[in-house]
């Protein structure tokens, strides 16, 4: 998982490639690339973990990558893969020349004596490989080199080793003519150490009794302590209760004001409606007085109509009484006789008709006036009820 450009370059071996990105970034030389088994990979067969270090020592290197590699992260020549091999074993089992073997072994000499997870040293790699494409010098030169690093390292250990002895006894010497040296001394600092351990015995009893006291103390304070809760759990419950009395409080003033606001509402309407009933009484009244006049000037106008209808009505009978003498007058003249009798009928017929006329315009003005109180009254009613 996560492989980087300069792991991929080493997979594919595009060794300049490689080089470039070492000098670019070398801290993609410290990355591990990690395969669950899963990943559609070169190798997804397995489960690994490597370095670009070790991957490149599976892969015949050339020494001038490997020295780049060496240079961006020495510490990866001392650290293994997910099967506990280091860069020398891989190496030594892929057929690595002998340049980048001596590589491998001047940064990390121990590797010579370290096993992998299957328990073998760089040789038994050695001997146990397959590879084919590697000439018989390489692998000898390779076998040499081993074989002398191992004995190198075998001397340098065992002269460690002889060195570590000598600086051994050379300490014990040290001390016993140190202890010769400063033995009434010693004895002296043992006497006062055991004085001091006296003391330090006296000073744990008193810390004991100090430590009981202390946990006296501490019981009694837990007590406190616990009183302490108690009163603060009473505090913390009235403020609680104090805090919800003043939320209803709160809750009851806003109810007053809110029907405070209310009532002053309800006041503002009833004198806005006192306002528009007087407006209405007094649109009534010029109503009513503007009906009455209208009325008023309506029956004199009738009444003057029906004057002019009378006055028509006796000029009209003066002028028919004119007439019908004029034409008794006129048949008399020329000896035609009229009847009286018919003419008094016709007479009366005609002032029976001239009556008719007079009650039927009589009639019709107390219509007129009827009509006219009817539509008064309906005109106050309705204003009334708006």
């Amino acid at each position: 998982l996560g492989a980087t450009t300069l792991f991929l370059s080493i997979e594919g071996c595009h060794w300049e490639e490689a080089f470039e990105i070492v000098q670019e970034s070398p801290h993609l030389c410290k990355i591990y690339v990690k395969s669950s088994g899963t990943e559609n990979t070169t190798f997804g067969w397995s489960v690994w973990k490597r370095l670009p270090l070790h991957e490149a020592c599976r892969r015949q290197p050339p020494a001038w990558l490997i020295t780049a590699l060496l240079e961006a992260y020495p510490e990866a020549s001392t650290l293994t893969t997910h099967y506990g091999e280091f860069p020398l074993h891989i190496a030594v089992e892929m057929g690595a020349s002998p340049e980048v073997i001596n590589l491998l072994l001047i940064h990390n000499l121990m590797a010579i004596f370290l096993t992998d997870n299957s328990g073998r040293l760089p040789e038994e790699v050695l001997a146990d490989t397959e590879i084919t494409n590697v000439t018989k010098e390489d692998i000898q030169v390779v076998q040499s080199s081993l074989r002398r690093a191992r004995k190198c390292l075998s001397k340098l250990l065992q002269q460690q080793e002889k060195e570590i002895k000598n600086l051994q006894k050379d300490h014990q010497n040290n001390v016993q003519v140190l202890e010769c040296k400063f033995s009434d001394k010693i004895e002296l600092e043992k006497e006062t150490q055991k004085v001091l351990a006296a003391k330090l015995d006296s000073l744990k009893q008193q810390l004991k009794t100090n430590e009981n006291e202390k946990k006296q103390m501490l019981g009694t304070m837990d007590l406190h302590a616990e009183e302490t809760k108690q009163l603060q759990n009473e505090i913390t419950t009235r403020d609680t209760t104090i805090e919800q009395l003043k939320a209803q409080l709160q809750e009851k003033d806003q109810e007053i004001m809110g029907l405070q606001q209310t009532v002053q509402e309800r006041h503002e309407e009833l004198e806005d409606a006192h306002t528009y009933i007087d407006t209405l009484e007094d649109d009534l009244c010029n109503v009513t007085n503007f009906q009455h006049h209208t009325v008023e000037s309506t029956l004199a106008k009738v009444q003057r109509d029906f004057n002019r209808l009378a006055k028509s009505q006796q000029a009209l009978e003066g002028l028919l009484l004119g007439q019908s003498k004029g034409m008794h007058m006129l048949l008399e003249q020329r000896g035609i006789e009229v009847k009286t009798g018919e003419e008094e009928a016709s007479n009366l017929n005609r002032d029976g008709s001239v009556q008719e006329e007079k009650s039927s315009v009589e009639v019709d003005a107390s219509k007129i006036a009827s009509l006219a109180s009817q539509a008064l009254e309906e005109n106050a009613t309705t204003t009334a009820t708006a």
